[in-house]
């Protein structure tokens, strides 16, 4: 569900109109007063185009984080890695962490 608060707030810092949201989807001001009363729902397409032009997440947005930044690539692939990490039981996790630390010194050994 979307969080009229913090899209709001997103608005007021970006000095953006909610009726140039509409314009997005091609829709008028009428149908953002519909989406705040609840007469109309907000597809994931038109969630994740206001997303881009606010410059966060569809997740913020619909209060599934209070993360307003877009994740970097790094961010995005240190996430990945931490959720199969954390699958890991804890003697594979040390030889993992092993792994790392050796491949570590190994690439800053190769760049000097």
């Amino acid at each position: 569900m979307l969080n009229f608060y913090k899209l709001e707030k997103l608005l007021a810092e970006h000095g953006i109109k909610k009726t140039y949201l509409c314009t997005l989807l091609g829709k008028d001001y009428y149908y953002y007063k519909n989406l705040k009363s609840g007469k109309t729902k907000i597809s994931a397409e038109a969630l994740q185009i206001w997303a881009e032009a606010l410059n966060t997440t569809v997740d913020y947005l619909t209060d599934k984080t209070d993360i307003k930044e877009k994740p970097t690539e790094c961010g995005r692939l240190i996430a990945e890695i931490e959720k199969s990490y954390l699958l890991l039981n804890e003697d594979n996790r040390k030889k993992v962490n092993e792994r790392i630390e050796e491949y570590i010194k190994l690439l800053l050994r190769d760049q000097e």
